[in-house]
């Protein structure tokens, strides 16, 4: 609704509805004179089809016509949302108080008498078309406000969601930690019973051979049996050299410390992968020796230990035929990608520690890279293979020496 004119006069868009053309005359020019865009329509369904079509800001509705009495008409009206919230005013020339209850009950806001006095008809419509103005504005501030509100509600409720999801991803990554804590536990018992076992079925039972051997040679008199004994002493002491060797070899690889990083997973591969389970294994690197220098000696023994268990899972776990460790420099990276051809697995699922005993072991690599800054990242398909890239900063500030 248009506001031009001066408050003293209303201004709207109104609809008059009345079957005699002079009544219809009378209050357009009333109407018109004030100010107002009157539309005249005296047939009770075209004055429907007119309102449904660009409703009005204010109807004034004889009472009294052939066709369809005006409070038939207003029925209709306020049966339709697009015209139910108009405003109507009767116009009758009864001053029967059940008419005019009636008038209200199907929804009129008021009554104007017959015959019109002109300044009553304005005080009426003044009236009404400004508790209309207000009527809208309100509505559209309640509408707007309800939008924010519901706006605001939405981010509310969304802010909620996204903290329980950190909730709980906080509570399912604590969860794994402590069950990392307990499978480190279990697996260093183990590790410890294993090394246990190795040393008395291996060096130590064979130095206990040999010591039994070397104490029956004393005792020979014959020189060549005696040489003989002490030959198979000599080659017992190899043996438990060797088994010695192992242990430590698995405990701290010696190459590591005196070849270096990829000498070492090159030794390791050979001996545990390829020769033992005959996965073809290659180890190629494309760092320079300056490079490999910048990596600090607890890193390389990490390195070397998350690699080894890579390795250890392509044996166990990816019924591959070939394995390749490729370690190069990616910016101010060091990177070591282990990749196989075997028959791959879901990546998101095994690196988040559910479903099998090397996600377990992936999820440990990955803490043991974040703890020198570094990351884990995997790809891998059902049946494409499976490649895991080690990354971490060439530089390491770290002071730590590996024991």
């Amino acid at each position: 609704m248009k506001s031009g004119k001066s408050s003293a006069n209303p201004t709207g868009n109104i609809l008059v509805v009345d079957d005699e053309v002079q009544n219809l005359q009378l209050l357009s020019e009333i109407l018109s004179g004030a100010g107002c865009r009157v539309r005249p329509a005296r047939v009770p369904q075209l004055a429907i089809d007119s309102a449904r079509a660009q409703p009005p800001d204010l109807i004034l509705l004889d009472v009294r016509m052939p066709e369809m009495d005006g409070f038939e008409l207003c029925r209709h009206l306020k049966q339709d949302d697009r015209t139910r919230d108009i405003p109507i005013i009767f116009v009758s020339a009864l001053q029967d108080v059940e008419e005019k209850v009636r008038g209200f009950e199907v929804g009129g806001v008021d009554f104007i008498s017959k015959p019109f006095q002109e300044r009553e008809i304005l005080a009426r419509v003044r009236t009404h078309l400004a508790l209309h103005i207000m009527t809208v504005h309100l509505e559209a501030l309640v509408t707007n406000r309800t939008a924010e509100l519901a706006a605001k509600n939405q981010a509310l409720n969304a802010e909620i969601e996204e903290k329980a999801r950190a909730q709980a991803a906080l509570q399912e990554y604590q969860d794994r930690l402590r069950a990392l804590a307990a499978d480190l536990t279990v697996t260093e018992e183990r590790e410890r019973r294993r090394i246990a076992e190795e040393l008395h079925d291996g060096p130590v039972q064979v130095l206990a051979f040999a010591r039994m051997r070397l104490a029956a040679a004393r005792k020979m008199a014959d020189v060549n049996e005696q040489n003989r004994a002490l030959d198979e002493v000599s080659e017992t002491l190899r043996e438990a050299t060797l088994a010695a060797s192992g242990v430590v070899s698995d405990l701290s690889s010696p190459a590591l410390q005196e070849l270096g990083l990829t000498a070492a997973i090159s030794d390791w591969a050979d001996a545990q992968v390829q020769n033992r389970f005959g996965i073809e294994t290659t180890v190629i690197s494309h760092l320079e020796e300056s490079e490999a220098r910048g990596v600090h000696d607890l890193s390389c023994a990490i390195l070397f230990r998350n690699v080894r268990e890579l390795l250890a899972n392509v044996v166990k776990h990816s019924q591959a035929t070939s394995a390749h460790v490729l370690i190069e420099r990616a910016g101010d990276n060091i990177e070591l990608t282990v990749r196989d051809n075997g028959k791959g697995c879901d990546s998101a699922t095994t690196l988040g520690g559910t479903g099998s005993q090397s996600g377990f072991g992936l999820f440990s690599i990955r803490e043991r890279m974040a703890d020198l800054g570094g990351t884990l990242e995997i790809k891998s398909e059902r049946g494409q293979g499976f490649t895991a890239t080690l990354s971490m900063p060439l530089e390491s500030d770290r002071s730590t020496e590996v024991s």
